[in-house]
């Protein structure tokens, strides 16, 4: 079984807090590589719209960051990356 508090399917990453805090070592993390995997693309997308009736500025935060990576919609709101 894959253990994704130590980073995910493959344990590439560890998960800190940059406070220093610990984390909750119930809590269940996944990485996201935006850089390098369009489905992250993808999946930011699909987060930054589900979050935006509960968190309009994260949101907002997301898409912006989405455009920094040449995403956008089309004129039927079709997600789609340059």
């Amino acid at each position: 079984m894959t253990n994704y508090k130590e980073g995910g399917y493959d344990r590439k990453f560890i998960i800190s807090k940059k406070s220093g805090r610990p984390i909750n070592p119930k809590a269940d993390y996944f990485v996201l590589r935006l850089d390098k995997d369009p489905h992250a693309l993808r999946a930011l997308f699909t987060y930054a719209t589900s979050v935006k009736a509960d968190n309009e500025e994260l949101s907002a935060d997301l898409f912006a960051k989405l455009k920094e990576y040449g995403a956008e919609l089309d004129e039927d709101f079709n997600f789609i990356i340059k």
